[in-house]
């Protein structure tokens, strides 16, 4: 489940089209359109 926190800002990123840099790439990866970068991973 995607907790609250993390559907606000994914909706966030995907309006104004900018990706998310976070470590949860496994939950938010559901979420279709959302650019992820993990800050963790080089």
């Amino acid at each position: 489940m995607i907790e609250d926190n993390d559907l606000y800002i994914a909706t966030t990123a995907l309006t104004l089209r900018i990706p998310v840099v976070t470590e949860n790439v496994k939950h938010l990866s559901r979420i279709e359109g959302l650019e992820l970068r993990n800050w963790i991973k080089r």
